[in-house]
């Protein structure tokens, strides 16, 4: 028996039955099995103008970085700013993750490209996406409704942990991006 059923009064088990059977029968009816077709009204990314109102240390949080192996702590993240605008910088023995918020709103059109890196345009959920591979570092991008970008650079301080970075750097987006998506309408 699960521990959700443990409070129930009356006969558990066919509590816990129907509670198994009305979770599989919303699954059915709104998750869609794998390539298929999100129900049209589920939410499947952050607002369009996420990161106009949002600060980089809010968009990518410490307990995101946290599952690439960055252990720094709450209230860890150090902002700054470059010419394209705010930054927030993650860092510990294990490694280095800036996330970076690129205030103009041209897209990844207007981001230069690294010189050496590996290009990969490709999409992040339903939000146009590209990664730049280094042998070093991985800067993942993504872009916005708005044309805004938000930025992850991931960069491991040990060179055995190199060939993992953008996947490292994936794992951090895809949960402070799971985080920004609106519940409910």
């Amino acid at each position: 028996m699960g521990p959700c059923c443990r409070w129930m009064a009356g006969d558990r088990e066919a509590h816990c039955e129907i509670a198994k059977r009305f979770a599989e029968v919303i699954a059915k009816l709104y998750v869609p099995l794998a390539g298929g077709t999100p129900w049209p009204q589920t939410n499947q990314k952050p607002a369009d103008d996420l990161l106009a109102k949002t600060e980089p240390c809010e968009a990518i949080r410490f307990t995101d970085v946290f599952y690439s192996g960055i252990s720094s702590g709450r209230d860890s993240g150090r902002a700054d700013r470059t010419e394209l605008g705010p930054t927030c910088q993650y860092q510990d023995g294990f490694a280095t993750a800036t996330v970076q918020i690129v205030t103009g709103t041209g897209g990844l059109a207007q981001l230069p490209k690294r010189a050496g890196a590996q290009l990969k345009e490709s999409s992040f959920g339903t939000l146009p996406g590209r990664t730049e591979q280094t042998a070093d570092a991985c800067l993942l991008s993504v872009q916005f409704g708005n044309g805004q970008v938000l930025q992850l650079e991931f960069k491991p301080k040990n060179q055995r942990d190199y060939p993992a970075t953008c996947q490292l750097a994936q794992v951090v987006m895809a949960s402070a991006m799971t985080s920004h998506i609106p519940v409910g309408s």
